[in-house]
């Protein structure tokens, strides 16, 4: 609430608890005429109004400092609330995002969508099988190790 709101508010409970005899002589001493007011505002100047030990001795002044203090109170505990909330929530959201990636690094997939549900679909594609290619790989396949068999046999003759 700002001060002019609680101000206000304060003064219209006095109204109502003071009763209608002094809410009316309230009033009457309110209504001057402006040039009396301009003198009344330049005689009374503010240090008046508080006692030597710097706090107001009017009652309304004080319940106003203090909801204004008790104010401060709430919105300074809110913000330190609303800061541990965000920093609860960020971390959490780590946490979420760590166990996800861990999830999908051991099982290969997440939940039932059809992209992601299989390990092989996040594979590279591999070509499809090749009767040709295959003939040709084991043909090379059987050089090789008939070439390491000659080399074996070269060796040990040499050493005879």
């Amino acid at each position: 609430m700002s001060s002019k709101l609680l101000k206000k508010l304060l003064q219209q409970a006095n109204e109502y608890d003071a009763g209608p005899n002094e809410a009316e002589a309230a009033k009457a001493s309110k209504t001057r005429k402006p040039k009396q007011a301009k003198k009344a505002g330049k005689k009374a100047p503010a240090s008046m109004n508080e006692s030597s030990g710097g706090v107001s001795d009017d009652p309304i002044q004080n319940q106003i400092k203090s909801m204004l203090q008790f104010d401060q109170v709430v919105a300074r505990y809110s913000r330190y609330e609303d800061n541990v909330m965000k920093k609860r929530l960020r971390d959490e959201q780590r946490e979420a995002k760590s166990r996800k990636r861990l999830r999908l690094q051991c099982d290969g997939g997440v939940g039932n969508s059809r992209s992601s549900s299989s390990r092989n679909a996040q594979l590279a594609s591999e070509p499809t099988f090749n009767k040709k290619r295959a003939a040709r790989e084991k043909e090379a396949k059987s050089l090789r190790d008939l070439a390491k068999l000659l080399q074996k046999r070269k060796r040990s003759s040499r050493s005879r």
